[in-house]
């Protein structure tokens, strides 16, 4: 007898609790996690989930039986495959089973063992980096992918509103990211939309800012003044940027500064001043 058991399961629609898939499976919490990813299909079980994936919507999962060894766990899902399509009703699962073609396929050790020599030494996509080839290919397949309509950047946009990742998905993300740099192409291919968005982006942005006061009042703490401090200590601007800087602030006028505010950047240049000549 085998050290595990098989479960046949049902997965239902959130809205209705109709049973739209059945299957088999020794992990089915698992099983469930990999239907839930498995969108990216052109299956009929992979559309219905796909559609439930846009409207942020999971699919519910019902035990149906237990059995002891996968032949009697097999059977049983061939059995309420066959009543839900004689009976016409509206299910994923697409063929009807007979006693000589099971759903399922187990695949011989010796297959396993092949794919998983193939394999060896190869970064998972998730956590790797991908070869110069493989960059250049995506690149090119990317070129001529077919735009997304706006329907349905509306649609994953509704479905990711209001969506918290958890703090162990955050500890991964920044994982991911952390140490990662950007090639000087790619820093200028982000600054382009930023320089096409001062002349028709900014106007919209500043007349919606007008009037904000969320952040009136609010103080930086100590602890996060010093931090901003260390931040900064010790940086110069270039000149190129410090030109940019005059070019972009000349015309604006700030109004007169109060003795307070003038007493404080005195003193902020004198420190600058001497941490300059310091060295």
């Amino acid at each position: 007898m085998e050290d595990y058991c098989y479960y046949v399961y049902a997965l239902l629609d959130p809205d209705n609790y109709s049973i739209k898939y059945v299957g088999c499976s020794a992990n089915p919490s698992l099983r469930l996690k990999v239907h839930i990813r498995d969108i990216r299909g052109t299956s009929k079980r992979c559309k219905w989930l796909k559609g439930l994936f846009l409207l942020n919507k999971k699919p519910e999962m019902a035990l149906l039986g237990v059995y002891d060894n996968l032949e009697c766990g097999r059977n049983f899902e061939i059995k309420i495959i066959n009543y839900l399509l004689d009976k016409g009703y509206d299910i994923t699962n697409v063929c009807r089973w007979d006693s000589g073609n099971k759903p399922g396929f187990d695949m011989p050790m010796s297959a396993r063992a092949k794919m998983s020599t193939s394999k060896m030494g190869h970064a998972p996509t998730f956590t790797g980096t991908h070869s110069e080839y493989s960059k250049n290919k995506m690149l090119e397949s990317a070129k001529h992918r077919n735009p997304v309509s706006e329907e349905t950047r509306h649609r994953i946009s509704v479905a990711n509103k209001g969506k918290v990742r958890s703090e162990e998905t955050r500890a991964r993300m920044s994982k991911t990211s952390t140490g990662r740099k950007h090639s000087e192409e790619t820093i200028r291919k982000m600054s382009k939309p930023r320089l096409s968005m001062k002349g028709k982006h900014y106007p919209k942005m500043s007349e919606a800012q007008k009037g904000n006061k969320k952040s009136l009042g609010h103080r930086h703490t100590d602890e996060t003044k010093h931090k901003m401090s260390e931040a900064k200590m010790g940086h110069v601007n270039t000149d190129e940027t410090r030109q940019k800087m005059s070019e972009s602030n000349k015309g604006k006028h700030s109004g007169p500064k109060s003795d307070d505010t003038k007493r404080k950047m005195s003193e902020s240049a004198k420190r600058r001043w001497e941490r300059e000549h310091a060295k």
